[in-house]
């Protein structure tokens, strides 16, 4: 799976594990993990209005969180995305 280029599973189960714990309550069922990408987390969104208010508003604490509980993964930014687009 690594040949690939695809995270190993222990290292999904950590990410979607942190979202899901740092995601508020009134948007994380809007939201999916859809990748980590050479560091960048790219998350999922349901609407664009959410996915602009979570870009400008709520990125950089989200990130923070997100470092805190996945001490062992380097994770360098956050990337909200259409929930429908893929990752590039």
């Amino acid at each position: 799976m690594r040949g690939l280029g695809l995270p190993p599973r222990a290292l999904v189960h950590r990410v979607e594990e942190a979202w899901k714990a740092v995601a508020d309550p009134a948007w994380a069922a809007r939201t999916r993990i859809v990748a980590l990408q050479h560091g960048t987390l790219l998350v999922g969104v349901a609407s664009a209005p959410l996915r602009d208010e979570l870009a400008r508003f709520h990125a950089e604490r989200l990130l923070e969180a997100m470092r805190a509980r996945l001490t062992k993964d380097p994770l360098v930014a956050l990337r909200f995305v259409a929930a429908a687009e893929e990752p590039r």
